[in-house]
Parts: C-alpha cells; structure tokens; sequence
C-alpha cells in the first residue's frame, strides 16, 4: 500500500520537466528530538514556540542542567534511524550529538537532483546551500562546495546552544552537473548537531513558521504543522484519508482543509513541496515527509 502511495505522489508532483532544484540530506525534525519539557542552557524551553519541533531561532536542550551544551554523557544523543545510519549521502551524521572535538570535521554531504532543463526557470542562476545546525561555534564558518573553501553566513543569534541556518551561495557551475558535495569545516569544535542539509534557488526562511522551510512548503504563507503528522499512523494529519481517530467525525478528507488534499474549497495546498512553481525534487522530497517516512521524534531529553 504504502508503495503504491509513494508511486502516486511522484506520478503527481514530479513532471518531467523540472522547474527549480531542490535537494535534501536529513529531514527537518527538530534533529529527532522531543522537546517537551525540555529546557536550554538559561532555563528556558527548549521549544519555544511550542510546536514540538525544534528549529532555527530556538536551541538545542541542556539535558543534564549543568548550564552548558556540551561533550558530556547528559547532552550527547543519537535519534538516527536505522536508514539514516546506514545511508550514505550524509543522513548518517544528521540528528545525533558530533563530538568530541573535530568529529564533525569534513563531514560530508552529497546532494542529488535532476535532471535539468534549459526551459528550467533557474536554469543558470546561482543557488544556496543551508545546513542547519545545533551549537555550532566554530566561527568564522567555511565549508568545502564541490572542493572550493567558501565562507558559510549565519542567522540567528550565538547563544549556547543556538539552532542556526549557515548559508552559502552557490555558483550555477556547481549545480549544473545534477550533484554537489558540501563538506563541514569544524576543526576544533567539541559539540555539533545537524538536523538536515537544503538546497535550493532561494534564502532559507520559514515564513509561517510551521517548520517546514519555504522551499519544502506548498503554502508558505500558511501554517500547516499537521503536515508533519502525530498520530502513529505514517501519514501527515492534512493528508490523511483515513480514519484513524485524528480529529473525530472530520474524515481529513481535505474539504475541511485547505492544506490537505484536493477539497472542495478549491485551495489544493497538499505539503508536497514549494507553492509558486511546477516541479523539481522539493515535491518529492516534502512529499515522501508527508507520507509519514519522517519518523515520529523518539528521545525526550528531559531531564
């Protein structure tokens, strides 16, 4: 069943002409955490927009309460799957605590895409990278794209324990052969955690403020955290059919929704990638997250 699902989201939303790049290593889930109950290095929540998803502008939790984030046995974790262990693109650093000291040096990530098009509406231009990033301190910042040292800009404030976006752009040269490789400088620092790697057309920004970045949203300008999912059974809340018990006598049909499904109300926002353009791998990439292939959040660090 869930095959068949799949087959029919790429069918949907994976034309064969693609319209803008895409590409993820990593998922956006809160480094696969649960906040809840959760506090940072000054006492305050973890999440704290309340969410249940950790991300940029908030931080990482202090779960001993020692008032540090730090290389010691209460704040180290690993919530990877055991697909994002074994994958080889550089899912297998992502949601877990990199230390002790340099263990996040040269971490690699490869991005695939494609293919590309001339009549692509991007074709040409430059793009950028994100990395997504828990206590990064090792400033100032640079990876090696594709074998070229380039500086890395960061948003966001440098509290102990920040969950910021570092961004780099990147020249078209280096997309046009539908692959690129980001490579993390971090010689000396004792403490990092990666919760996904983005790349895309435009600057990170999550303008509804639902955890999905814009480039994986279909309506950015419109709050749909159910896309994410919380009810056990693999599909985001706005997509589900089923009856499962999510919302009572509501079915999530998508006519009571307008993020979710094809409803009557004509809106046809479904989470399954970037609103705006028509097509590129941020549709199947948000649309695989939306069938419930991003995991339910499985360590609290509550202390």
């Amino acid at each position: 069943m869930r095959a068949l699902l799949l087959a029919s989201v790429l069918a949907l939303f994976v034309p064969a002409t693609a319209g803008a790049v895409t590409a993820i290593v990593g998922d956006p889930d809160g480094f696969g955490l649960d906040p809840t109950g959760a506090l940072d290095a000054d006492g305050a929540a973890a999440d704290a927009d309340d969410d249940g998803l950790l991300e940029p502008g908030e931080r990482l939790p202090d779960a001993d309460g020692d008032g540090l984030v730090d290389d010691t046995p209460g704040d180290r974790f690993d919530a990877r799957t055991s697909a994002e262990i074994a994958a080889a693109d550089g899912a297998a650093a992502t949601d877990r605590a990199l230390t002790p000291s340099g263990a996040a040096d040269g971490t690699l990530f490869e991005l695939r895409f494609g293919p590309l098009f001339e009549t692509d509406w991007d074709w040409g231009l430059p793009h950028q990278v994100h990395l997504v990033l828990g206590d990064f301190d090792d400033l100032p910042a640079t990876a090696r794209i594709d074998g070229v040292e380039t500086p890395l800009t960061f948003g966001g404030g440098q509290a102990d324990g920040a969950i910021r976006v570092a961004s780099a752009t990147v020249p078209w040269e280096a997309v046009a052969d539908e692959e690129l490789v980001v490579e993390l400088d971090a010689p000396t620092d004792d403490y990092v955690a990666i919760d996904y790697v983005l790349l895309g057309h435009e600057e990170w920004r999550d303008t509804d403020g639902d955890v999905l970045p814009d480039l994986l949203d279909s309506c950015p300008d419109d709050p749909s955290p159910d896309c994410l999912g919380d009810d056990d059974d693999d599909t985001g809340d706005d997509d589900d059919s089923g009856d499962d018990d999510d919302s009572g006598d509501d079915d999530d049909s998508g006519d009571d929704d307008d993020r979710g499904g094809a409803g009557e109300d004509g809106a046809g926002c479904t989470c399954t990638g970037e609103g705006g353009d028509d097509g590129g791998g941020g549709f199947a990439t948000a649309g695989l997250l939306c069938l419930g292939l991003r995991r339910p959040r499985r360590r609290g660090p509550t202390r």
